[in-house]
């Protein structure tokens, strides 16, 4: 007489079987942790990219403003000659330039004031007691109505309050060297975020504003500048999943001075 009889798995086939299982679930393990460090990598540098383009573009729009309105959109005698830029109707344009600042006047919101406008760049944070200060570093914006007074206005006025625009920059002219820390991006510090240059194109020795003369024309040097190149290096804050080491993305725009 026959028999059913049932037979299991064996202990090597079963363990086989899990060693299969273990080897394909680990590769595609594998593959989703890749593209997951990929996408995150991905994600730092955009959200770094769309900052530093997002501040690009406010100090393009803001200096398509600089040095309006200009004296010579007034009348003759309106303006109390011959200091009209030590009052609020008009606006010099550029009044200092540095590496790693811009100050300049113009009506940048459209109000029908003239502003004073500050771009500079300060560290990040803080240094402890008796440690150099040093980057990564932030640009900051302040904007305030203009100010008029006897004294030369424009290179004198109050300070604003700032608000930040782009964290983690890394190159400033050398102005704040890199700490100790940050180190292995020595190569990106020497680009000054701020290059100014004149109508023939030649870069325009910096710092200057309005007490520097320009020895070619006898009037400010500043007055001879119409293009303004803003440079950004710019560092994550954390580190990349991918590569181990912290991101930078590098930026570069040039906005023209208009209104002069």
């Amino acid at each position: 007489m026959n028999k059913n009889r049932q037979r299991g798995f064996s202990l090597i086939e079963m363990l086989v079987a899990t060693a299969i299982l273990l080897l394909v679930v680990g590769t595609v393990m594998s593959y989703i942790s890749t593209a997951q460090r990929r996408f995150d990598s991905e994600q730092t540098k955009i959200d770094l990219t769309q900052e530093s383009r997002e501040m690009m573009d406010q100090i393009a729009r803001d200096l398509h403003m600089a040095g309006y309105p200009n004296s010579r959109m007034f009348g003759p005698g309106v303006l109390p000659n011959p200091n009209w830029f030590d009052g609020t109707q008009v606006a010099v344009g550029i009044v200092r330039i540095t590496p790693a600042l811009l100050k300049f006047e113009g009506d940048v919101d459209g109000d029908g004031t003239v502003d004073a406008v500050t771009y500079d760049v300060v560290p990040d944070f803080p240094p402890a007691p008796a440690v150099p200060v040093s980057c990564p570093c932030r640009i900051r914006r302040g904007v305030r109505q203009k100010q008029g007074a006897a004294a030369p206005v424009p290179l004198n006025q109050p300070d604003p309050l700032f608000f930040v625009e782009a964290q983690g920059v890394v190159n400033s002219g050398n102005t704040w060297p890199l700490g100790a820390v940050e180190g292995n991006f020595a190569a990106y510090t020497a680009e000054p975020v701020f290059r100014a240059y004149d109508v023939n194109g030649t870069a325009v020795p910096l710092p200057v504003d309005l007490n520097t003369v320009n020895p070619a024309t006898g009037r400010s040097w500043v007055f001879d500048i119409r293009t303004i190149r803003v440079s950004l290096n710019v560092i994550g804050a954390t580190t990349d999943n991918q590569t181990r080491v912290r991101p930078v993305i590098t930026m570069s725009s040039t906005a023209k001075v208009n209104n002069f």
